[in-house]
């Protein structure tokens, strides 16, 4: 199976988020778990969460196919 994500690729919510940045990468074999950073414009951040790879999009400035 193909990576769909990398390190330091920038995704959102299929449901809408600020932009992310890919930080941690779980593969348990059942799921993969995306660990993202991001910061808003309240300059409470930075903010972290894990989200399962399947809620994510891929962002158009992503490099994930260099």
């Amino acid at each position: 199976m193909q990576e769909q994500f990398k390190l330091g690729d920038l995704v959102q919510l299929k449901s809408g988020s600020p932009i992310m940045t890919i930080n941690k990468l779980v593969d348990s074999g059942q799921t993969k778990d995306i660990g993202c950073v991001w910061f808003d414009n309240t300059n409470a951040g930075p903010f972290y969460a894990t989200f399962l790879e399947s809620t994510l999009v891929a962002e158009p400035l992503s490099t994930s196919d260099e």
